[in-house]
This record gives C-alpha cells, sequence and structure tokens, in this order.
C-alpha cells in the first residue's frame, strides 16, 4: 500500500532549508532603501503643510468679518435697526471714534468697552491705554500689522450703511 499525502497537513519542520544569516550588505541596502522611502515621503508630505498653513490663515480672516459681521448685526438689533456710525464726532464735527470702537461690547471685548471715553477722541491722552490694546478680530493674519491697524475697512458714503458721522 502506498503512503498518501495529505493536502491539509503541514510539511514538516525537517524538510524546510536552513536560512542564512543576512549579510551586512543586505542589511545596509534595507537601511538605505527605508531612509529613503521616509525622505520621499516627507517631502512629498511637506506642501501639504504648507498649503494647510494658508487654509488656515484663510479661514481666520473669514472668520474674523464673520465675527465683525455678526457684531454690527447684534448692535443694529439693539439700537432699533440702524447699524452704527461710520464714526462719531463732537460738536465741532471732529471724529471722535468709528465703528471698530462702536462694538466692542459685541465682540466680547465689553471690558475694553467700558474704559472708552466717547466724550474724548481716540487719540487723546485719557484714550490712550485702551487704543495701545490690540483687538485681533481686526486683523487678518495674512497682511502685516503695523502699528496695531486693521487690515478690514467700511466704504463711507450717503448710499452705503455706514455715513458720514450717523446712523440710518
Amino acid at each position: 500500500m502506498t503512503e498518501t499525502t495529505n493536502p491539509y497537513q503541514f510539511p514538516s519542520l525537517e524538510s524546510s532549508t536552513s536560512r542564512q544569516p543576512n549579510s551586512w550588505k543586505s542589511i545596509a541596502f534595507v537601511f538605505f532603501l527605508t531612509v529613503a522611502v521616509i525622505l520621499v515621503a516627507a517631502a512629498l508630505f511637506l506642501p501639504s503643510v504648507r498649503n494647510a498653513k494658508g487654509a488656515a490663515v484663510s479661514l481666520e480672516c473669514k472668520n474674523n468679518l464673520k465675527n465683525i459681521v455678526l457684531a454690527l448685526h447684534s448692535y443694529a438689533s439693539k439700537n432699533g435697526g440702524q447699524f452704527p456710525p461710520a464714526y462719531t464726532v463732537d460738536s465741532n464735527g471732529k471724529p471722535l471714534h468709528s465703528w471698530r470702537t462702536l462694538i466692542l461690547a459685541q465682540l466680547d471685548r465689553r471690558e475694553l468697552f467700558e474704559h472708552v471715553d466717547f466724550s474724548k477722541p481716540w487719540d487723546d491722552p485719557g484714550n490712550a491705554e485702551v487704543f495701545k490694546t490690540a483687538v485681533r478680530v481686526y486683523s487678518c493674519p495674512s497682511q502685516e500689522n503695523r502699528d496695531n491697524l486693521t487690515t478690514y475697512q467700511i466704504i463711507i458714503s450717503s448710499k452705503s450703511c455706514f455715513p458720514d458721522g450717523k446712523s440710518r
């Protein structure tokens, strides 16, 4: 009787060939191949990191504008549906404060808003400390902000929602 082999049986360990230890050349090859793959992957990944930073800056600028618009509408809902004036004026017609100052409370900067002396111009020494404070929402990070100046402007016109020195 002939012996039949079971196709589901594992081959015996005795029949397998013994492995030779890897030489230093093959180890070095694997090492340098691994380093090359890592460097190529890093080179492919770096541009996406740069693009993500640009996207984050763009998103922050858009969020700043959204917060300003929400603050303007909040101001209007508390003031009979009127947006803030482009700027306030004293009895002689001299500009005192811009719309940015008037909506500080709606931008969650109530404490700063309460320290403003609205009877004096923004550049008066009595308001100097308040106006040294940077309000980040008024500055887009993609623009160089020189001396705490805003990057967001409005159009002042009798036909815009920001007429000279008065609300509509």
